[in-house]
């Protein structure tokens, strides 16, 4: 699955182009894988010259190398350059490099819609050229027309690009999702304006390629896998009709110079028209995201003032009576404060009266030690007092008689 920006072309070796002598090298090498054991993986085997476009993080490309045994047979690419297939996909750094381990060929920034004047790929032909689950990106909803619009900009230019590039007998597959709104796509309609007839339709199993995951073509989940129901495999050959008398003998070589100056002004027009669209589409996008900024923001103004009006509504229903109550409340409170202030002078008074008490009754007990003491004493000195007295009676009776 790849997204459809306009970008330019970058690749991550530096590229050089094919002469003779590489086409029959490239030839020779077909011969060899054919002459070897055929390994098939599905619709594809080891002896076929194999394009994939738009390969996402690599992972279909190395699904068949791996069974393959060797990836001399595919050339693989990508829309996005190294750093940014890198930067998106976890696991494409390391299926890169095993791809290039296996054999196989690979280049990123190959834009499908222009492939066919790519250095590497124009004096290329393959028996197979693959393009799975193609989408021009999101711009808005996948049902939205000018999505469809540009879904079939993306599949048309891919027809007109890979039926320069497929051998007479080959095949072009482009793997899509049926049912609404990807029926709206009508590729076979579209591939019908490339004299490419539908030679198949079949079910498109994810089982079928060992390590192969679909991803997206962009954005924040784009290492996230997308669901696959109802995914077929839509197979396109040339359509054979009457040979034609050769070209050279229609055209002089004049005429064959112009034809080839106006394709390629033709081409110019339309990648200018294709970055306009681009661009248009971008601002719709940012159009589309600006109104769904504003329409949160409306939607946010509104949530506040019902609050605002439903906690005033509240503040409201505070009636009389309820104020009624809490000033009775108040006074209660004022009145039991004043009863707990004085309660607390009453607690301080006694206590100065307890203390006062206190000290009282410890004089108390020491008059009492005194007067204790004196009464001993004074009946000390009485027991004394009769003593002599008895003696003096004593000594007078003794003295009178």
């Amino acid at each position: 699955m790849t997204a459809d920006p306009a970008v330019s072309m970058t690749y991550k070796h530096t590229p050089r182009k094919l002469n003779a002598v590489d086409v029959k090298e490239t030839e020779m090498g077909r011969q060899r894988r054919s002459a070897r054991g055929v390994q098939w993986v599905n619709h594809y085997s080891s002896a076929q010259s194999i394009l994939v476009v738009g390969d996402g993080d690599f992972s279909f490309s190395l699904a068949l190398a791996a069974v393959f045994g060797s990836g001399e047979n595919l050339v693989a690419t990508s829309l996005d350059s190294y750093d940014a297939l890198t930067s998106k996909y976890g696991k494409a750094k390391s299926n890169v490099t095993q791809l290039e381990r296996l054999g196989a060929t690979v280049f990123h920034g190959v834009d499908a819609k222009m492939m066919k004047r790519h250095p590497c790929l124009k004096m290329r032909r393959f028996d197979r050229i693959v393009f799975n689950f193609p989408h021009a990106g999101f711009i808005g909803h996948e049902q939205d027309d000018h999505m469809i619009k540009a879904h079939q900009l993306l599949v048309r230019r891919f027809f007109r690009n890979a039926s320069h590039l497929i051998r007479p007998d080959g095949e072009i597959h482009v793997s899509h999702k049926t049912g609404q709104p990807y029926d709206r796509w009508q590729i076979e309609e579209l591939a019908s304006e490339f004299s490419l007839v539908i030679s198949e339709k079949v079910n498109f199993w994810k089982e079928d390629y060992p390590g192969y995951n679909q991803k997206r073509g962009d954005g924040e989940w784009c290492d996230e896998e997308f669901p696959l129901r109802n995914g077929y495999t839509f197979k396109f050959r040339v359509e054979r009709g009457e040979p034609e008398e050769p070209p050279s003998r229609k055209f002089t070589t004049s005429q064959r110079e112009s034809l080839h100056r106006l394709q390629e002004s033709l081409d110019d027009v339309t990648k200018m028209h294709q970055e306009k669209e681009q661009q248009l589409l971008l601002s719709q996008q940012q159009l589309i995201s600006i109104s769904e900024s504003l329409r949160s923001c409306v939607d946010a103004r509104i949530t506040l003032k019902s609050r605002l009006e439903e906690e005033q509504r509240r503040s409201r229903k505070f009636t009389m009576a309820q104020r009624e109550t809490l000033h009775s409340l108040q006074e209660s409170l004022d009145v039991v404060t004043k009863l707990h202030e004085e309660k607390k002078q009453q607690l301080l008074l006694f206590r100065q009266e307890l203390i006062s008490t206190s000290e009282s009754l410890c004089s108390s007990e020491h008059v009492r030690n005194t007067l204790q003491s004196r009464l001993e004493e004074e009946q000390r000195c009485s027991r004394k007092f009769k003593f002599l007295f008895g003696s003096m009676i004593i000594l007078f009776l003794k003295f009178c008689i």
